[in-house]
């Protein structure tokens, strides 16, 4: 029994798992607020604010629980980095109006991938 808590080991394994189910479901719901937002409104800068949001909140809470939760998560992890710097950087252009329709079509792109990438990690 962990006495700082007053939980035992598996109470605690619940109550973990249990965290873990809730924060997927909101990954998974965020994921398809952002992709109904694509398609509805487009590129603006509510989906920036949206994907900005979503992306820092998986940087700071998601992929550090990842690393320490899933062997060999390393490399999936930073390729999922990787997209999400080139979203970033996407969204940065769309916030100085400097976006190009490619850019657009890149960012679409890469959100699908994104979502496709997480959505392999989590069955």
């Amino acid at each position: 029994m962990d006495q700082t808590r007053g939980q035992s080991n598996d109470e605690a394994s619940d109550q973990s798992s249990d965290e873990t189910a809730d924060l997927l479901e909101l990954l998974e719901a965020d994921h398809h607020r952002v992709s109904d937002l694509l398609v509805v409104v487009g590129v603006g800068p509510g989906l920036v604010s949206e994907v900005s949001t979503h992306l820092v909140a998986e940087s700071q809470l998601l992929y550090p629980a990842l690393r320490h939760r899933l062997p060999d998560a390393d490399v999936a992890v930073d390729g999922l980095l990787e997209t999400d710097h080139r979203l970033e950087e996407l969204l940065l252009e769309v916030e100085r109006g400097d976006a190009s329709p490619s850019d657009d079509t890149e960012l679409a792109e890469l959100w699908a991938d994104h979502v496709r990438r997480q959505e392999a990690l989590f069955p």
